[in-house]
């Protein structure tokens, strides 16, 4: 274990810099981003993410568990709860954050290898919904997300908290509408649309060996180019007067549906 230091001051330049990467730009800017937890960082690890920084609590190293994942890092500094407290963004981190290096993006959707299922996500600009819907892609065989008019970023904290990690072992490329579009249409694949007013169940759906899942956010739904550009539109039927469940609900019963199709 490469034990580099002890920081007690919550006004440490390090510990100002983890408040940072919370934010995009700096993310952006550096190429690293943070993990919370002992089992998103884990998550993080076996997806081959190289772990830059660790700042713990020194009784962690006492757990097995905890000093595996302190031999993995590049650099690890001991912390005290109220600089553990100052850094945390979520109640149950456990005193141990890690700052990850991002992978390499990739930016050519032509050059994509996709498996049979691709979800695209209609301007949902939600980390947490995002990071729900990828846990759920992950549990269903899914291996890319397009994300469609949003801003968030991939490596946005709540991203990866609400998807237990599993959003690192992911595609999640921001692509526009028309080259989404005209891009997987030429490798062969349907679009089926999520709308509230659609006269096809979804249980009545027989999905295509290349399906794309087009799902809206949960105010406006599904966009106006994806109301035009889809193969097949289907609704979730319910009772007792929901007229809608949150997306990510929503895209579990859809992605499990396809996925028992293929099984």
């Amino acid at each position: 274990m490469n034990l580099s230091g002890e920081i007690t001051s919550r006004q440490n330049e390090r510990i100002k810099f983890l408040i940072k990467l919370r934010d995009r730009k700096t993310r952006d800017q550096t190429s690293l981003f943070l993990v919370e937890g002992s089992h998103e960082i884990d998550v993080a690890l076996q997806y081959s993410y190289e772990l830059e920084q660790l700042y713990l609590l020194p009784e962690l190293l006492d757990n097995t568990d905890y000093s595996l994942i302190a031999e993995s890092a590049n650099e690890v500094f001991l912390i005290n709860s109220s600089v553990s407290d100052k850094i945390k963004s979520a109640q149950n981190t456990e005193g141990i954050t890690a700052v990850f290096k991002q992978k390499k993006p990739v930016s050519d959707l032509e050059q994509q290898t996709y498996n049979e299922t691709i979800v695209i996500l209609d301007n949902i600009e939600k980390p947490g919904n995002i990071g729900a819907i990828c846990r759920s892609a992950q549990a269903f065989g899914v291996k890319t997300l397009i994300l469609n008019g949003a801003t968030t970023d991939p490596y946005n904290p709540q991203v990866i908290r609400n998807s237990r990690g599993h959003s690192l072992g992911l595609d999640l490329l921001p692509v526009d509408y028309e080259k989404t579009y005209l891009s997987l249409k030429q490798d062969g694949y349907r679009f089926y649309a999520a709308f509230p007013e659609s006269d096809t169940c979804l249980p009545n759906i027989r999905f295509h060996s290349k399906s794309a899942i087009i799902l809206g956010n949960e105010h406006e739904g599904i966009g106006d180019f994806w109301a035009i550009h889809n193969n097949q539109s289907f609704r979730i039927p319910m009772e007792n007067r929901v007229d809608s469940l949150n997306v990510s609900s929503a895209a579990a019963l859809v992605l499990y549906q396809k996925y028992i199709q293929s099984i």
